[in-house]
């Protein structure tokens, strides 16, 4: 669910002119539910992971998420000038 979530925010984000703010809180707010994903033993539909790699992997996805954010953000303004 959370991955569908998430998925649905970077569509938004590549097609549609929301804001980037509102997209990054979209994103954030969905992240602590992907770690109790990523931590919840696999009997219940987790992975099992240490609390610190899937703290590690939440940084990392939202990291690449603001990377390509600001990488489009300023092709546009490239464009623009």
């Amino acid at each position: 669910m959370t991955t569908t979530v998430i998925g649905v925010v970077i569509a938004l984000h590549y097609l549609t002119k929301l804001s980037n703010i509102l997209l990054f809180w979209l994103a954030f707010i969905f992240t602590p539910p992907s770690e109790i994903y990523l931590t919840k033993p696999v009997k219940d539909g987790g992975l099992s992971l240490p609390k610190d790699y899937a703290s590690a992997i939440a940084f990392i996805l939202l990291a690449v998420v603001l990377f390509f954010s600001v990488r489009k953000e300023k092709k546009v303004r490239h464009l623009i000038e």
